[in-house]
This record gives structure tokens, C-alpha cells and sequence, in this order.
């Protein structure tokens, strides 16, 4: 097809949604890095392995509570007017691990964290006993292992903290250090650069680009860091010498603007000549124009220039991709909640609906937004949440029970 057909025809057809993934996942990529760093500096990357505990948390029995370590049978019936005598033979201070036992009769005060001395099994709370000198009143019995931590109750050796995709969390960083991992691996944080393009976002032209700014914040993350590589002319020139000069210094590559019908929407024959086109046009609503090229094992996505459709198409295909090179699983927050009204969807049409949850005394409902609206900011500003309506479902009906990924906060 050559230049002016396409760009006075666009795509000839449009596939859908699983076979533009089918052809992403065929093609070779680029490796994605592995690192190994400092557990502190994880938090947000992706694990490159499972990573599993070496060790015991608690890597000993130990005290739950200030008390007095003792054996169970020993205090089994103790009471307030019965009252057992022990003996006690020292101290252990919390946190303190070390090589202190006891037997029979005998005791130790013993404050939280502090590890059990051998022979004991239990912990008498400190309100239920008095001390004087050496001599310890028991007035209360205690089963085997009352107000003990048990080595590895929290978290056993062999045990699997964090599995290979996974985004690093906090409670992930906690558990490593409780079982002494200092370092992981993980992949290296991935840079994404993003080109604007089109003569009337120029600086001075008047039409303010606000689907640059929309794109690097949504997308910004500890694992895929945005990068504003600025606006380029509709000049196939300009937009290949953009291209070039990106595509060394980042590994993924999005371009705006230039997917149109127009005369000046240059971007798809530059890529012709730069790499191959893995998919173009998907039946996706709103983004439809979305194409991606392989440039040198690098992805280069070319988007709407219009800040919903673009976003949705990278919403779309990011993620799948990303789980290609390093087996990302998203921990978005999904949700089901009730749709408050009918959404008609073009058949075999892929539609990503936008919806405004609401926490009500029945539930959670979705109040639907808008499907279309490729350039309406609206839509994006109201909505909380995004629902999928496949391309074998002609829409949805009222009160219908959906899933919908959250990307705000529900009031």
C-alpha cells in the first residue's frame, strides 16, 4: 500500500483484540535486564525470581509478653488461692537470644521477644505472678506454648515470600528482612519514552497537547519510568530523527498523533521504514487506530493523538507485553459492582467503558460514562474505574454484575 493510500484510507481492517496480543507474543523482543540490588531499594520493581525464606521468622520460640518463662505443667494448678512457687534463675531481656534452661520448679522473668530458655513451653503474663528476690508466686495456669511466638509460626523456612512477576510490595520488603534477605532480583526498571507529534501542538500553535502529560504521569511507575521526548513536526524527517535518536537510550517507544486519516499523519510510513508492523488497527473502542512496530527488537507503539484513545490503547497492550518480558502480574485493584443502567456494544467491537463507582447501602454501583469519546477528558476526570466489554457481548444490562479495575479512589 503505498503512502498517500494509507494515509487517505487508514487500515483496510481492523483484528481484534486477542489476535494483536497472538502477533505481540510472536515476535522477539528485546531482553529485558536482571539486577540484583538492596531489598530497601525494591519496593515497586518487578521480582525477577520466586524468592524464598531461608530461615525461620521467628527464628526462635520467644515470649509474646513481659512475663515469666516457666514449664506448663509446672503452674497447671495454680490459682489465685493456690498459689505455685518457682525458682528463678535469671533474666532475659527482649530480643535477646542466648543459651539460658530451665527444669522443673524453676522460672525465668522474660520480657516480649525475648527467646524461651530451653525446657520451658510457656509464658506467665507478669500481672499473674509475684516476684520477690528469687521466689516466684504463680497464680495462673498456662497450656504448652500460651503467650509464646513459635519459631517459623510467622513465616517458615522454604516458605515463598515474593513469586517472579510479582511487583515488590512493602509487606514483601518486611518479610525479606524479617528471614535476613538483603539483596533481590529484579528487572530493571524499563524507560518509556514518549513522542508527541503534529504541526498544531506546536509551542505557539495554540492547541494545547494534553495527551503527553496524561500518558507520563498514568504510566510513570518503579518499573516503567515515563520520559517526555517532546513534540515533533508533521515532517517525516523530524518524526524519524525523533525516533532514532530515542530508540537507543529507552526500551519502549510511544508515539502520539499521526494515526488519523489526514494528510499531514506521517508517523506509520516513517515506521514502515524503520522496522516491521507487528499489528495496526484493533477493535478496540476508544484507540482503534493503535499499531505497534518491532524497530530493532525495541517496541514502538503509535497511538491517537487524542489523550483518552491513547491512553486505552496503551492500557490495553503495556500490560501484555510487559508480562511477555518479565511475567508481570498486575496487583491492580479489581472490584464487582452493579451496573445503574443499560451500555449497548458494537458487535464483535472490544470496549473499554469508563464508570464512576459509588460505595451505596446495597453495594457498590458503576454509574457508566462513556464508551466513545476518544478526546473527551470528561470522561476520564469523573470515571474511577474501567470495565471491559468483550467483543462477543452486545453490552450490558442494567443491575449486571461487572468487574471493573479501578484507577481512583471510590466515594
Amino acid at each position: 500500500m503505498g503512502s498517500n493510500r494509507r494515509r487517505m484510507q487508514g487500515f483496510s481492517s481492523l483484528i481484534t483484540f486477542s489476535t494483536a496480543v497472538e502477533r505481540m507474543s510472536g515476535r522477539e523482543w528485546e531482553v529485558a535486564a536482571v539486577e540484583s540490588i538492596e531489598v530497601l531499594k525494591c519496593s515497586g520493581r518487578i521480582s525477577a525470581a520466586d524468592v524464598y525464606a531461608g530461615e525461620n521468622s521467628p527464628a526462635f520460640n520467644r515470649s509474646a509478653v513481659d512475663g515469666y518463662a516457666v514449664i506448663s505443667s509446672d503452674v497447671s494448678g495454680a490459682s489465685e488461692y493456690n498459689f505455685i512457687t518457682l525458682e528463678v534463675r535469671g533474666e532475659i531481656e527482649a530480643g535477646r537470644s542466648g543459651s539460658a534452661s530451665l527444669m522443673h520448679g524453676e522460672a525465668y522473668e522474660i520480657y516480649t521477644g525475648g527467646e524461651l530458655p530451653d525446657g520451658s513451653d510457656a509464658v506467665v503474663m507478669a500481672e499473674y505472678a509475684e516476684r520477690s528476690g528469687n521466689s516466684l508466686r504463680v497464680f495462673r495456669p498456662v497450656r504448652k506454648y500460651e503467650n509464646v511466638s513459635r519459631a517459623g509460626e510467622d513465616i517458615s523456612t522454604g516458605q515463598k515470600i515474593i513469586g517472579s512477576g510479582e511487583i515488590i510490595r512493602a509487606q514483601h520488603l518486611a518479610a525479606c528482612i524479617a528471614v535476613g534477605i538483603e539483596r533481590l532480583q529484579v528487572f530493571r526498571a524499563m524507560e518509556m519514552g514518549i513522542i508527541s507529534t503534529g504541526n498544531e501542538i506546536m509551542p505557539g500553535m495554540g492547541v494545547r497537547n494534553t495527551t503527553q502529560p496524561l500518558l507520563l504521569s498514568y504510566f510513570s511507575s518503579a518499573y516503567l519510568r515515563t520520559h517526555d521526548l517532546g513534540v515533533v513536526p508533521d515532517d517525516p524527517a523530524a518524526i524519524r530523527s525523533a525516533l532514532e535518536k530515542s530508540l537507543s537510550s529507552h526500551s519502549i517507544l510511544a508515539i502520539t498523533g499521526g494515526t488519523g486519516l489526514g494528510s499531514g499523519d506521517l508517523v506509520a510510513d516513517v515506521l514502515d521504514g524503520m522496522g516491521e508492523m507487528v499489528f495496526g488497527g484493533v477493535m478496540i473502542r476508544p484507540g482503534r487506530t493503535v499499531s505497534l512496530y518491532n524497530v530493532g527488537g525495541k517496541p514502538v507503539f503509535s497511538v491517537s493523538g487524542l489523550p483518552v484513545a491513547a491512553l486505552i490503547s496503551l492500557e490495553a497492550f503495556l500490560d501484555p507485553f510487559l508480562n511477555l518480558l518479565t511475567g508481570l502480574k498486575r496487583t491492580r485493584a479489581v472490584v464487582r459492582a452493579a451496573v445503574t443502567e443499560r451500555v449497548a456494544n458494537r458487535e464483535g467491537m472490544r470496549s473499554y467503558l469508563r464508570v464512576r463507582v459509588r460505595n451505596t447501602e446495597k453495594g457498590l454501583v458503576a454509574d457508566p460514562l462513556r464508551i466513545t469519546g476518544s478526546g473527551i477528558l470528561s470522561s476520564l476526570l469523573l470515571s474511577n474505574g474501567i470495565t471491559v466489554i468483550p467483543e462477543n457481548r452486545e453490552g450490558l444490562e442494567e443491575g449486571e454484575i461487572v468487574d471493573i479495575t479501578l484507577i481512583g479512589d471510590v466515594y
